[in-house]
Parts: C-alpha cells; sequence; structure tokens
C-alpha cells in the first residue's frame, strides 16, 4: 500500500511517500516559512523525483495535532483535497505520537522503558504533551494528549515516579529547556535531531493502525468527516466568545 504522508503540525515540514517497510521518497524542511506555500511544491517535486503517479496513492496519513493552528488547517485542507480527488481515505496521526516514534526508531541508544516525553509549544503558558513507554511496538501511552502547564507536566512525572526515565524532544523545548533542566539532568534532553516531526514516520503509525484493525477493515476516515486534532480552541475563539464589555 503506498501511502502519502504530511507534517504542517509546526514550523518544520516533512513530506513522505512510504509502501510497507521503504520509504520511496521524502522531503524534509527544518523551517518551511509558509506551510501553503512550501507543501504542494514539496508534494510534486518529490513525487516527481520518486517517478510515482499521484493516482498510486491508496491512503495519506496526517499529523493532525495537536499543533499550530494555522499549520494544522493548512495540512488538513491539502490533505482533503488530494483524498477527494481520488477517493482514498485519511489517516490521522497524533503528532505527539510521531513524536514519540522519533526515539523508538532513530535513538538506538534508548533502553526498554525510557519514557518519552514529546513537547509542543501551546503558548499561554501551556504545553501539548503526553507520556509514551518506549521499548514496546507501537510505544504505550500513559497519559494522552494535554494540554497543561509545564509545571503540571513535571509534576505529573514525578508523581509517577518517571523522572529518571523520563526523554525529552519537540520544539516546545526552545521554550522550556531551561525550566526542564532545573528538574532534569541534561542527557534527558534528545538530541535537536529528534525534535521535529517525520512524515515517514507518520506512515509507520498509520500503517500500525491499518495493521492492528485486520485485513479487511477500512482504517481512515472520509476526506469530508475529517477534522483536525486541536486540544483545545485557538486564542482567536477564546477572543471572540470572551466576556462582553459595557453593558
Amino acid at each position: 500500500m503506498l501511502i502519502l504522508a504530511l507534517d504542517t503540525s509546526s514550523s518544520s515540514g516533512s513530506v513522505a511517500l512510504v509502501k510497507g517497510d521503504t520509504v520511496v521518497a521524502e522531503r524534509n524542511s527544518a523551517q518551511v516559512g509558509t506551510h501553503s506555500e512550501w507543501l504542494m511544491p514539496s508534494i510534486d517535486a518529490m513525487m516527481k523525483d520518486a517517478g510515482v503517479s499521484v493516482s498510486e496513492i491508496e491512503k495519506i496519513a496526517l499529523s493532525y495535532g495537536p499543533g499550530s493552528f494555522t499549520g494544522l488547517r493548512i495540512g488538513v485542507s491539502i490533505a482533503k483535497g488530494i483524498a477527494w480527488t481520488l477517493g482514498v481515505k485519511i489517516i490521522g496521526v497524533s503528532t505527539l505520537k510521531a513524536l514519540a516514534f522519533n526515539l523508538a526508531e532513530n535513538d538506538h541508544s534508548v533502553e526498554a522503558g525510557t519514557i518519552a516525553v514529546p513537547l509542543l509549544d501551546a503558548r499561554r503558558g501551556e504545553v501539548y504533551s503526553a507520556l509514551y513507554e518506549l521499548g514496546n511496538e507501537p510505544p504505550t501511552a500513559l497519559i494522552d494528549d494535554s494540554a497543561l502547564t509545564i509545571d503540571a507536566l513535571l509534576d505529573e512525572i514525578a508523581e509517577r515516579g518517571l523522572g529518571e526515565k523520563a526523554l525529552f524532544l519537540g520544539d516546545g523545548l526552545k521554550v522550556y529547556a531551561g525550566r526542564i533542566l532545573e528538574n532534569m539532568a541534561p542527557r534527558q534532553i534528545a538530541a535537536p535531531e529528534l525534535w521535529r516531526v517525520n512524515a515517514a514516520l507518520v506512515a509507520k503509525c498509520a500503517q500500525m493502525e491499518i495493521s492492528e484493525a485486520g485485513e479487511f477493515a477500512s482504517v481512515g476516515s472520509e476526506p469530508v468527516d475529517f477534522t483536525p486534532f486541536y486540544l483545545r480552541k485557538s486564542e482567536a475563539e477564546i477572543r471572540l466568545k470572551g466576556p462582553r464589555k459595557g453593558f
């Protein structure tokens, strides 16, 4: 099965074509600028380089949140447009789960029992995070995706007695690495090259979902039904629905 995988959840960007265990082609950028200008040209160039026709795509996998509201909207809109045209389904993958897979797949020094702590800056003093225990296939979620303060996250890790096992990654470290290092050792922050979501691993997460569902199951959402996983309201929505003054 040929899967087109996309990530637009943060300031970086990633696209990949994956078939079985083979990454047919991929393009990654640490800083894309504007996803609406980067994504489609990157998909087109990748497919041209790989000699693959759009009509060969059988599923689309997308890191659908949490993350940047603007980036997620762009990724979902383009994924829906392609899926609608091809008549294929979209599989949404948690951005935080895809980040946890970075450690499971790319850091061979990580021991079984390590707790991956993917971290994204949610703004307004909060982070998007979850806890995944590595050593299993797939990694086991101990805490589902949440929006909380960095102090609340660190308290939760401490209360569970996981402080020595925690390994942090994600671009939220650009904001909160200092706060984390007040409580953790430097070795508990993953290498920066693992902080970005990789679309090939988004595809792997989707493949696992397909495999778990069974040969005859139809996994994924129809384009018309697919929506981003924002986890919380955007700042614009909060301002819009805030208390009125002057009455």
